[in-house]
């Protein structure tokens, strides 16, 4: 290198170039740097921020979906109350809906919502998650069993009852056989179904009333009638058959609903232990909402931070 070309080197305003320069690309490079770090820093922020408003959204949904299983569980336990006012009253459950719980179940089932729960509560609250789902899904299909159930029931119910009223209205019909019954029992046995058939006339109401049949009419005979006659006369037999029958029958609808309110009683102990298994498996999601909730009425605005430190604006 020529003499001049050193002095041109160590010239004040090459070297001020060349420092320029290489300060325009360390700030270039730090920039980009900083941009970068921001960006990720930002798609982490958005992705923190979408996680927290499945979140909000789950949680919200748990709430619903707690809601709806109470009120399962209420109209269970008041159609359990209503069935124990009379043995032959079948009434049908309220109409409770699932939409909630079906939707939570859709969001349960998602893979996004189960990485941002994972994401938010670690890998150690993983058995809740699927203890919940469980649980959820155990209500939508108790709910739709036992409609079915009870649908199936009542069909049945209502079936043994119009075949009950139909052999009452036989019974009632069948006056020469009665004739023949009173000729065999005598005197007494005529009082004794004379006033079985006043009194049973003159307190009728209502032919749907079974309980009046069974009660002033088929068991009365039975009891006053029939215990007392032999089996000789086969009309008589037949008679006596029938009316046993009828009797029988009633039993039969008496014991379905006896049933039933068991059966309705268990389920309502095993839905009322699963709902509150569903509410600790919920509880970090229905906390967190909670503080979420309450943060939210406390946060403040804040005045917007620069993207990059101040010192860079020199450039």
């Amino acid at each position: 290198m020529t003499k001049s070309e050193w002095k041109s080197f160590f010239d004040r305003d090459f070297l001020k170039n060349t420092l320029a320069a290489l300060g325009g690309a360390l700030s270039a490079l730090l920039i980009y740097y900083l941009l970068t770090r921001l960006d990720k820093q930002k798609v982490s922020r958005l992705a923190s921020e979408k996680d927290g408003r499945r979140m909000r959204y789950l949680g919200g949904l748990v709430r619903a979906s707690q809601s709806q299983s109470q009120l399962f569980l209420e109209n269970l336990n008041r159609l359990i109350g209503e069935m124990k006012t009379g043995p032959l009253y079948f009434p049908s459950l309220a109409p409770n809906s699932q939409q909630h719980l079906e939707r939570l179940s859709n969001l349960l089932n998602n893979e996004d919502y189960f990485e941002a729960y994972i994401d938010q509560f670690g890998q150690e609250n993983m058995g809740a998650y699927h203890e919940m789902t469980s649980s959820v899904d155990f209500f939508i299909a108790q709910d739709k069993d036992l409609r079915q159930l009870l649908a199936a029931a009542q069909d049945e119910d209502l079936k043994r009852k119009s075949v009950y009223l139909s052999m009452v209205y036989d019974l009632l019909k069948r006056g020469s056989e009665v004739l023949q019954l009173v000729s065999i029992t005598g005197t007494e046995g005529h009082q004794e179904i004379k006033s079985i058939y006043d009194a049973y006339h003159s307190q009728f109401a209502s032919y749907e009333d079974l309980a009046y049949h069974q009660n002033f009419f088929i068991k009365p005979m039975l009891e006053k009638v029939f215990v007392h006659v032999g089996k000789e006369d086969p009309v008589v037999l037949e008679l006596s058959t029938a009316f046993k029958s009828a009797h029988n029958l009633y039993r039969e609808i008496e014991q379905q609903q006896i049933e039933m309110q068991t059966r309705l009683t268990e389920l309502l102990d095993v839905y009322k232990n699963r709902a509150q298994l569903f509410h600790q498996q919920a509880l970090p999601i229905t906390e967190t909402l909670s503080s979420s909730d309450e943060e939210g009425g406390k946060k403040r605005k804040r005045k917007p931070k620069p993207p990059f430190p101040s010192f860079l604006l020199v450039f």
